[in-house]
């Protein structure tokens, strides 16, 4: 899933500088409008609910957003997961320069303040909480502090407490699930810009280009390279996933004849065609090519493929296959009478696939379904 991690707008503290920890401060005039600008920015992604810290001036940020985005503003649901670090004694004082600001954001001893660790579980717990929600995409409200410590952890601390001053308004955008863990895809971007809009558009399409990409290495494995053309088949739903997205057929035709220029270094000249909310991928000999060339070779799925063209294919074996591999491996039973059994690799942010098998007596057939994908499965 997508979860849209959002700083609070500004309030009257934040524009003198003063540390506000839990101190239940309302935004202001700028804050509120902020707040606006964010929402329209996230407008059209597919967001399905809106979650805040219990705090006015990340709620009453929730609620404007909740009522860009489509929303009730009544909607946006309070979670105390969310809510600021708690500074002890320094609530209430004025930050007087960077340093010090950055000295206090990193520091964890303390005495009154709330621990680092017990910010970083508190805000991954949240993380957690929202991967259970079912939604595909929310946006979730908090405080810089706190922010700041979930990427810190996030990133090994690439980035984050003692790193990066937050915007008000700021939009930073975390994926993954609570089996899978979270990744950090953007930090920090300005609602305002006209790049970050740019950017989160861009993001349906960078993950349609690595399944087709996936897809046609597949392709090979099974078949070989050969030079030519390929025609890929997707339905509706899966590309409503890549785009956090509830398109109808022509909606969705239409934003996939602005597909970005930079397929044409790679891909080539894709076209695109759609009946039955069943689209068609037409990929020219550029782009199996391009895949062939350039593409690092999955060794796994190469050993999948040879195994299950094997007469003496099993389910044991195709078991040892992914273990293998890995020893971190998700395997369940499938009783809906399409599948029998489901493999999923949980360390392997790589490979984000969910393995389904079959027994057919004769020869055991397997597809692998995106996360979103498997879920409706």
């Amino acid at each position: 899933m997508k979860i849209y991690l959002i700083r609070h707008g500004e309030t009257d503290w934040n524009h003198v500088n003063r540390f506000q920890g839990r101190e239940d401060i309302e935004l202001n005039e700028a804050g509120i409008a902020q707040a606006v600008r964010c929402g329209q920015t996230l407008q059209g992604l597919g967001i399905e609910a809106v979650y805040t810290s219990p705090l006015k001036r990340a709620h009453r940020t929730g609620e404007e957003i909740a009522g860009q985005i489509g929303l009730s503003r009544d909607g946006a649901e309070p979670m105390q997961e969310l809510i600021e670090r708690d500074l002890g004694p320094f609530s209430g004082q004025l930050v007087k320069d960077k340093k010090e600001y950055f000295a206090l954001a990193a520091g964890d001893h303390v005495e009154g303040m709330e621990p680092f660790a017990d910010v970083q579980k508190r805000m991954e717990h949240a993380m957690d909480l929202l991967s259970e929600t079912g939604h595909r995409a929310v946006v979730a409200v908090s405080h810089g502090a706190a922010i700041n410590v979930l990427l810190a952890g996030l990133t090994n601390n690439e980035i984050g407490t003692g790193k990066t001053k937050l915007y008000n308004g700021a939009i930073n955008v975390i994926e993954g699930s609570k089996t899978q863990g979270f990744h950090v895809r953007y930090c920090n971007l300005p609602p305002d810009a006209p790049q970050t809009r740019q950017l989160l558009q861009q993001m349906g399409y960078e993950q349609l280009e690595r399944s087709l990409v996936d897809t046609i290495k597949e392709e090979q494995a099974k078949l070989g390279f050969r030079k030519e053309a390929i025609r890929l088949y997707y339905p509706l739903s899966s590309l409503n996933h890549f785009f956090d997205a509830q398109d109808g057929e022509e909606q969705m035709l239409d934003r996939l004849q602005h597909l970005p220029d930079t397929w044409q270094n790679t891909l080539g000249a894709v076209g695109v065609t759609a009946k039955k909310e069943r689209f068609c991928f037409y990929i020219p000999e550029q782009g199996s090519e391009y895949v062939h060339a350039h593409g690092k070779p999955n060794e796994f799925i190469q050993k999948l493929v040879d195994l299950v063209a094997r007469h003496d294919c099993t389910m044991s074996k195709i078991r040892d296959l992914f273990y293998g591999h890995s020893s971190q491996v998700e395997s369940k039973k499938i009783e809906n009478g399409e599948f029998d059994w489901m493999f999923h690799f949980t360390d392997d942010p790589e490979d984000p696939y969910y393995y389904c098998f079959k027994d057919e007596g004769i020869h055991i057939i397997y597809h692998r379904f995106l996360p979103d994908d498997y879920e409706e499965l």
